[in-house]
């Protein structure tokens, strides 16, 4: 029996609460993303601001700019995903469901805009995935809509606890399969449908 969203949003918030600490399986979550061969080389990678019980990114992205990486974080903007180069953590605030986002006078500076064909990484939250790069989002489909719009050379990467692994999760027409989903115990790189 194939699960619904609806159904392993509750169950993935269910184990979630099991989670007593997220600040050590997020640590064994980026020390594996860090040893991809990807994100060693890209120059540009764009990752969320970790919100509630998600992967912890905030100590990774103060890590990729004390390296002088070029770091990307996103903002919401009339429903859509906008790209903001993050040059400090002190650039962030409270915006869109209490997320860090980058400070709204900072975003209408024009050479921290970035395009969409600039980007060589992007790590993206997710509720749950599967080895086949399926996620399940938070349902409001920005992720997808961002990620319809990337050249195909970016390499999209979801981190994700163990906890929000599935065999298979349902996947719709708009959904975007990720490349490669890293979690505490796990990398898979996506394989394709049976």
């Amino acid at each position: 029996m194939t699960l619904t969203k609806e159904e392993i949003r509750q169950i993935v918030a269910e184990r979630k609460k099991m989670l007593a600490d997220t600040q050590a399986p997020s640590q064994q979550v980026i020390a594996r993303l860090t040893t991809l061969l990807e994100m060693s080389t890209a120059k540009t990678i764009m990752t969320y601001v970790d919100f509630g019980k998600e992967v912890r990114t905030v100590p990774m992205i103060a890590d990729l700019l004390q390296k002088n990486r070029q770091v990307v974080v996103p903002y919401c903007e009339q429903n859509e995903i906008r790209l903001f180069l993050l040059k400090r953590l002190s650039e962030l605030a409270p915006g869109y469901f209490g997320i860090l986002e980058p400070k709204i006078e900072l975003r209408g500076l024009s050479e921290r805009k970035i395009r969409n064909d600039e980007l060589q990484i992007v790590i993206v939250p997710g509720l749950a995935f599967d080895s086949y790069g399926g996620r399940v989002g938070r349902g409001n489909g920005y992720y997808d809509r961002l990620l319809q719009k990337l050249p195909e050379t970016v390499m999209t990467i979801g981190l994700a606890f163990d906890c929000q692994l599935f065999d298979k999760v349902p996947m719709q027409e708009n959904d975007c399969f990720l490349k490669v989903i890293v979690s505490e115990t796990k990398t898979f790189y996506a394989k394709s449908e049976p």
